[in-house]
């Protein structure tokens, strides 16, 4: 049940319940008459000209807002005026919520999907304020679609509910019909396969009602694609031809997105040449019309797979690349990270299947080059100056002009999700920068390094080493500044999570004081150590320092922590930091570090959740190291004076509670004190939205460089991954550190005083980080009384001595740095 160019495919009047009004000046262009005017121009198939119409109605419906304004003759509030003029609105023209929600079908159909959730919100705000239960409904429905189309699904998911629930007390069939398409969609995009299939059985009872073929076949099609996705071919064939058979003829993007999945069908069921037929035809149709990007992409991939299996491998290689292609420029037509991040999880196939096949052929380094155009690439768009949007997140930023006056294509009063429920407010908008303001650069134009110029970038005795994984089978590519090797690793990634997630269970999650008093915990780092590192050591060579771009599970480990054949710590032979793509290092390394002359510091912020006393004494301690340091503890760590404040400073420490959400984790959180007037929460998103000077932050808190998938998956199926972490690299900063998990407020402070004392006496940064993961190693420097982790999950008793634990990794080894490590 693949994301399709439209669900609602009746007459957009009839399916978004738009208004007809008769106008009694007949012969003006006004509101109404440029409404029809954008009607007839949608049903021929004109979009950008349907858009500019009904932007042009809107306007003139905020015209005759203002004029009602005048007519008032006592003083009123804005809501007032707006309640006043309700009948007047919606019995002389079309509904300004109608007009917002026709902007929003537009705009999906052209591929503006931010720009469409924009005008569904103002959409769904308008019906609340002139209680519209009808209107708000609408908007919802096309909130839904517009989340699947950047693949949110979750957010999907609550709008389809929200408004199916609003169709329901109308009693309005049609639209109850239309969320439970898209609710079944958004649920199996999640993987929720029989609450997709329940939605789309009880929109084909609905459906047969209304005889309608073109839904009809849309529901048909999905019935097929959950089939297929439980191994039954020969049903999923069936009912996707029962979707030819009732498409119509002239929807063409429907009938074409139908297709591909009956390609898909044939190739299960090992009738390639029928397969083949069908997705080159269909592939080079909607190149030359120029179709929707998402129909394109999909098409591409599917022929790229057929080809591959008849094998035609020049043929499938270039299939790949142009399915590449056009979900790059999707991508860079979004504005919001938040956004990227999530519309590219799901097309990591792409990447893969692309790399695999490069690898079959032994060109490994076009290998390497698909596998980094999968790779943050949200992150590198900004790094490479071709951006997101730029202004801080607020509580509420207001549009600086007219909204419809803004250059064509450019989105605008973006929105960061979906409403968090149904009633409550939207989250806080971004301004986008003018489009004179922003780099014009094309997805072609972020560059994509091979392994020669990786070399090229490395200094002395360093090695790069990005992991992969193609084909059932995990690889690495190790990079030095004298040569690069591709190695197949031991274990496959279903082998290697499952020692990932034992690791994670015995070393970090599951800890008493039986457990750091054993020695379970080494054997699973010695495999670690064996599938990842070790097949590695002939090309890692010379190199004192390794700089590892992970992938899914890894970015969970700690390399550090790995343990050789002789009983070392991979901490105790190289110095580790890392990159979430090698096409970031020239980035990370162009110039120097800069000198930390100055820091800014936040402690124990006053926040609901328990005190941390040893953070304060931390920041204190850390201030010592600087020349000039600014120290905020208690009601001064707040939100706001960390964002006022972080443009004077070269470091930035906050030691404070944080939290992975992984049902949410664009807004997993800092816990900072709340000023005058704001929540003090710092969230990623709030992140994505910043522009922050400090050349280094460390966050101490738990969990502030664990991530996951945008999508709220424990492992995210692309390399595009959400953390606090991530966030500071999206805002600019060149080196962060923090930790993968929960950790003893009384024992990492030592690790990060140990860090800048060792960074003040001319150490880089991450031959600093180790020198103080290492110390705390040495038995006879650590005496650690009380070691308790955020909120008393733990609590070891009594005096226990680091010899005692055998330097249990849960103590030192959270810490890792991402980024420049000079």
């Amino acid at each position: 049940m693949k994301p399709m160019r439209r669900v609602l495919t009746l007459g957009l009047g009839l399916v978004l319940g738009l208004p007809v009004p008769i106008l009694a000046r007949a012969d003006a262009k006004t509101a109404d008459s440029l409404y029809r005017e954008g009607l007839k121009l949608y049903e021929k198939g004109d979009r950008t000209g349907a858009l500019d119409t009904w932007k042009r109605a809107y306007i003139e419906m905020e015209r005759r807002i203002e004029e009602e304004r005048k007519r008032e003759a006592a003083p009123s509030s804005e809501r007032e005026i707006l309640l006043a003029s309700k009948k007047q609105l919606v019995e002389s023209g079309p509904s300004p919520w109608g007009l917002q929600t026709a902007m929003g079908a537009a705009s999906l159909d052209l591929g503006r999907h931010e720009q469409a959730v924009d005008h569904f919100t103002t959409a769904l705000e308008l019906a609340r304020e002139f209680s519209s239960a009808r209107g708000e409904s609408d908007a919802r429905l096309g909130l839904s679609l517009a989340y699947v189309r950047l693949a949110d699904y979750p957010a999907s998911r609550r709008s389809a509910e929200l408004a199916l629930a609003g169709y329901d007390k109308l009693e309005e069939r049609r639209g109850a019909l239309d969320s439970l398409i898209v609710l079944g969609i958004s649920a199996f995009s999640m993987g929720d396969h029989p609450t997709a299939e329940r939605a789309q059985l009880a929109a084909l009872e609905l459906a047969g009602r209304l005889d309608h073929p073109p839904t009809l076949a849309i529901l048909h099609n999905n019935l097929g694609e959950l089939a297929k996705a439980r191994g039954q071919a020969t049903r999923a064939v069936r009912d996707h031809l029962k979707a030819l058979d009732r498409a119509e003829q002239g929807d063409a993007d429907l009938r074409d997105a139908i297709s591909i999945n009956l390609a898909e069908d044939y190739l299960v069921m090992g009738r390639t040449e029928r397969a083949l037929q069908i997705a080159t035809g269909v592939e080079a149709g909607v190149r030359a019309r120029e179709a929707d990007p998402d129909l394109c992409w999909r098409a591409a991939y599917v022929l790229a797979g057929i080809l591959e299996a008849v094998g035609d491998a020049e043929g499938a290689m270039a299939a790949y690349g142009r399915a590449a292609g056009e979900v790059d420029r999707l991508r860079m037509s979004l504005l919001l990270p938040s956004n990227k991040i999530r519309f590219h999880d799901d097309k990591h196939k792409v990447y893969e299947s692309g790399a695999a096949l490069a690898a079959k052929q032994g060109r490994f380094d076009e290998s390497f080059a698909f596998l980094e155009r999968g790779r943050a690439r949200t992150l590198l768009d900004v790094l490479y100056g071709a951006g997101s949007a730029t202004a801080p997140a607020t509580s509420a930023v207001q549009r600086e002009s007219d909204p419809l006056d803004e250059p064509e294509g450019l989105s605008y009063g973006l929105v960061y999700a979906a409403f968090d429920s149904g009633e409550g407010a939207a989250r806080p908008r971004l301004k986008a920068a003018p489009r004179d303001a922003r780099p014009a650069l094309s997805a072609e134009s972020v560059p994509v390094l091979s392994p020669d110029q990786v070399r090229a970038h490395l200094p002395p005795k360093t090695a790069l080493i990005e992991y992969a994984q193609m084909g059932g089978r995990s690889v690495a590519y190790v990079v030095t500044p004298e040569r690069w090797v591709r190695v197949e690793l031991p274990e496959a990634p279903l082998a290697l999570g499952a020692q990932i997630r034992r690791f994670r269970a015995d070393v970090v999650e599951d800890v008493s004081l039986e457990t750091l008093q054993g020695r379970a915990y080494v054997k699973v780092l010695e495999q670690l150590y064996a599938a990842l590192v070790a097949p590695l050591e002939g090309a890692i060579g010379p190199a004192s320092h390794l700089v590892i771009v992970p992938t899914r599970e890894l970015y969970y480990l700690p390399f550090a922590a790995l343990v050789d054949s002789e009983g070392r710590y991979l901490v105790e032979r190289w110095s580790v930091s890392y990159l979430p793509s090698a096409s970031a290092l020239p980035l990370y390394l162009e110039g120097k570090p800069r000198p930390l002359n100055r820091l800014l510091a936040l402690g124990n912020p006053k926040t609901d959740r328990p005190p941390l006393p040893q953070s304060e004494a931390e920041v204190r301690a850390v201030a010592r190291h600087f020349r000039k340091a600014d120290v905020l503890v208690g009601e001064s760590a707040s939100r706001g004076r960390l964002l006022a404040m972080a443009d004077q400073a070269d470091a930035l420490l906050i030691s404070a509670h944080a939290e992975l959400l992984p049902d949410s984790p664009l807004d997993s959180p800092m816990y900072l004190a709340s000023g005058p007037g704001e929540e003090g929460k710092l969230t990623v998103a709030d992140l994505f939205g910043l522009r922050l000077k400090p050349d280094l932050v460390v966050m101490s808190g738990c969990q502030t460089a664990l991530g996951t998938g945008p999508s709220g998956a424990d492992l995210g199926r692309g390399d595009e991954w959400v953390s606090l972490a991530r966030g500071f690299l999206q805002a600019g900063v060149r080196t962060v550190v923090g930790t993968l998990w929960r950790v003893p407020d009384q024992v990492t402070p030592e690790v990060v005083a140990g860090f800048f004392e060792r960074i003040n006496n001319g150490e880089s940064r991450a031959a600093a980080l180790r020198g103080a993961q290492k110390d705390l190693t040495n038995p006879q420097k650590r005496v650690i009384t009380t070691a308790k982790r955020d909120q008393d999950e733990i609590a070891l008793r009594g005096t226990v001595r680091v010899s005692e634990l055998r330097s249990h990794p849960f103590f030192w080894a959270s810490m890792i740095l991402v980024g420049d490590w000079r």
